[in-house]
Formats: structure tokens, sequence, C-alpha cells
């Protein structure tokens, strides 16, 4: 199949072009509605079967969406920025149960909004709801995009999606490289995509037989997004 550069690394880009789809003034009314709360590494912020009553705005760190198969398998289903927000959906929602658990993977901080103080400007303020229903309306859309590349990319393919990803979100400029300055283990990696560590490991393997990334002090980095756009394209 023909490589026909739709992507959700190109969906995220687009839609963060400052990592964030807020301008100062939406994200000025975060903070002037909301609490500001840390949040250590790996804190579960929200239970599948639990009611939400805040939207959170994430500052800075990341935040995965996720739950466990019958075996206890983790599948992890999204990641959150800075620049983000979660439990947007329930907003609009009568029953706003959502049907992931969410843990922080990093310490994070974050911006509590309660709902009807979020509701009350969403009614008041055009241009905040516009900001808010746009990022639910891209996220709907690179999720699906994910799922579709799910469906018939390889494994090496979907790595590279990732690892630019994550070096637009976290990556430094290191001696003409990207770094990814955060640290990913491959069981991480493995459940981001939804495969086995094995499979990872393999990919990981080739990729710097490739010269397309190399791994420094423990950081991941790349040559430049440019560079690993084009050896996508030679995957399919």
């Amino acid at each position: 199949m023909a490589y026909d550069g739709y992507t959700s690394i190109d969906i995220f880009c687009d839609n963060y072009p400052d990592q964030s789809f807020f301008s100062e003034n939406t994200i000025n009314k975060f903070y002037n509605l909301g609490a500001c709360k840390t949040l250590p590494k790996e804190r579960i912020i929200y239970r599948i079967g639990d009611h939400p009553d805040d939207c959170y705005f994430i500052e800075r760190g990341l935040v995965k969406s996720f739950e466990y198969d019958r075996k206890g398998n983790e599948y992890i289903y999204d990641l959150y920025a800075g620049g983000a927000i979660l439990f947007g959906m329930g907003l609009f929602l009568n029953n706003n149960q959502l049907p992931l658990n969410f843990k922080t993977l990093f310490p994070t901080k974050v911006v509590c909004v309660p709902y009807p103080l979020m509701q009350a400007e969403i009614k008041k303020d055009p241009v905040f709801a516009r900001e808010i229903f746009r990022f639910i309306s891209v996220s709907y859309c690179k999720s699906i995009s994910e799922i579709r590349e799910k469906s018939y990319r390889s494994i090496e393919w979907q790595f590279c999606d990732l690892i630019l990803t994550l070096a637009y979100l976290f990556g430094v400029e290191y001696d003409g490289r990207i770094m990814i300055k955060e640290s990913f283990s491959q069981q991480l990696l493995a459940n981001l995509l939804r495969v086995s560590r094995i499979s990872v490991v393999r990919t990981i393997k080739k990729l710097q037989n490739e010269e397309q990334i190399e791994k420094i002090n423990g950081y991941y980095c790349i040559r430049s997004m440019d560079t690993m756009k084009d050896y996508m394209r030679t995957l399919e």
C-alpha cells in the first residue's frame, strides 16, 4: 500500500503549533477558574467507573489513558502532554463516566476547573467554546487516525510515528540531532504500540542499524523529523 502522508504525527503537529490548542486568553481563564495541583509520577487520577468533577488542563508533564485485559496486560490508548485537557467529554455527557483509566507517567502539573464553571464559560464566551470543541474534535480525529494506521501499517512504521510524537513533545537540540529528554522504557513503548517487548527490541535494533535512531545516555535521538518521515515513506 502506498504511503499517503496521512499520519497521527501530522495531525498532532498541525494542531499543536506551539504545543497548545488554546490561546493565551483561554489558558488564562483555566487558571482564573481553577486550582493548580502538582501530581507525582504514577498517580492514578481517574479509574473506570468514577465520575470526574473537573476538567484538567495540563501545564506540564504526561498522562496516559489505559486499561487492562483479562490477563492483566496493559493497553495504552493515548498520551496527554502539556497544553492538553483531560475529561473534556464529561462536559457534554449526562453520564460522564469514561471507559479508561488515567495515570501520570511523569510528575505532572494540572489546573483543575470544575465542570459547572467550564460549562458556564462555554455558554458565555464563543471563542472559549470553539477552542474546547476544537480540542475534542481533533483529539477524536487523531484517535481514528491511529486506529487506521494500526490496521495496515507495519510495527516499524508505527514505532517511527510514535518516536516523532515523543520528539515533538520532549525533543531538544543535541549536537545537530533531536534528543527526547525523557526516559521511555522498551516495555512502555511496547504498551503504547500494543505489541510485545520483543517486537520493540527488534524494531529499535533495525532502526539503529539504519542510523535512524540512537540512544545517548539513556535517551533516544533522531537525526531530524523530516529524515524520519522520509524513512517512513520507504516502509510502505
